[in-house]
This record gives structure tokens, sequence and C-alpha cells, in this order.
């Protein structure tokens, strides 16, 4: 479910501050300055108490779930690049370009130092990193298993009601096996979905 839906990510229970928005998405800036986990807290909710979100009824599923999934990324041949955005050609590590332009007709050869640079056509990227591997990426409920779960869906439940007073925490714990430094804040690899859900005047 793409948005704007007004059920959105907050960073305090309150739903006064929106989980930061980048390349029209919200975003959470997952940063590793080494071999490390992780965990953020962030809320599911809505601040307009006359709202409510649904299970869509075709959905075979009884309940509405957010799901860790990952963003198709895959390096093409003579498309436009611009600065800021991120590729993943397929070789276990991913790539940050660093100045906009026109994608070569091959692949280049890519570096797999982190900070190295390589030209792509007219673009140029820099190695930003091992790629990020959703087996790394780990959502729960609760506070008590947010550093022993391996769930990849929180379930949560069948209608979530408008209202600070009915925001849902959620943790998500990110683990780097690798010691490069990595972040996915400009053009983000992996993110959250909904299933089929609708939204609508709370009844």
């Amino acid at each position: 479910m793409s948005y704007p839906l007004k059920f959105k990510f907050y960073v305090d229970e309150e739903l006064a501050q929106e989980v930061q928005w980048r390349n029209g998405f919200p975003t959470l800036p997952i940063a590793y300055k080494d071999a490390e986990t992780v965990i953020y807290k962030f809320y599911v909710g809505c601040r307009d108490m006359s709202r409510e979100l649904a299970v869509d009824s075709s959905n075979p599923d009884t309940n509405i779930k957010l799901m860790l999934a990952e963003a198709a990324q895959a390096w093409q041949a003579n498309v436009a690049v611009t600065a800021g955005s991120m590729v993943q050609p397929g070789n276990g590590f991913m790539y940050r370009c660093i100045s906009s332009g026109i994608s070569g007709s091959t692949q280049p050869v890519w570096p797999t130092v982190h900070g190295q640079g390589v030209a792509d056509g007219t673009v140029r990227y820099v190695c930003a990193g091992v790629a990020w591997d959703i087996s790394n990426m780990f959502l729960s409920q609760s506070e008590e298993f947010a550093t022993t779960s391996t769930a990849k869906v929180a379930n949560l439940g069948p209608v979530l009601d408008g209202g600070a007073e009915f925001a849902v925490p959620l943790w998500l714990r990110a683990v780097n096996p690798n010691t490069s430094s990595q972040n996915d804040n400009n053009a983000p690899i992996m993110h959250l979905a909904w299933n089929k859900v609708i939204e609508r005047e709370n009844i």
C-alpha cells in the first residue's frame, strides 16, 4: 500500500514527530560503524481519531501485517542515474551514485573496498559496503524480545484505531556482520511493506 495513508511511522508514542522522509518514503537511518547490532524503536499510528486501518476485504489474511521487504535496485544498462541513488549489481556489495549520468551498456568491474570509486558510463559510484541482507533484519512487537526476535513480519491485528493512545510500538533490529561502516540513508534498499489494507472512517 503506497502513501498517502494517514497511518504512518513515528519516532514517539505521542505521534508528534514522523520518521524522517527520504526520496518519498519514511526512512529509518540505519548506520553501522563496525560489526554491530542496532535497534530502532518506532511507532505505527494515526493522529486522526476518526480513522482506522483494516484488512482489505480481498485480502486472504485476517490481520494487518507489516513486513520487511527488499527494494529491487538492480543495475540497468543505458539508464539515467541520479546522485544519491543506490544499486546492487548482484556481487554481494552495494554502491552509491555520487555523480549523476547515464549508465554504460555493460557493467563496470565493481570494486569491493568500501569507499572505492568506479565509473559506469557517465555515472560514478562509490562502494558503500556489503549489501544489506534481509536475513540480518528483524522485527519485534515487544522490547523484551527486541534483541532475540527472528520475525520478519509484525502481526498488528484485524483493525488499528486512530489516535495516539492506540499507537503501536515496534522494534527493528539490524545486524551488520561485517567490519565496514554502512548506511542506508540516501536510497533505502530495505523497506517495510503493508499487506493489503484499507483506511476508512472509524466504525
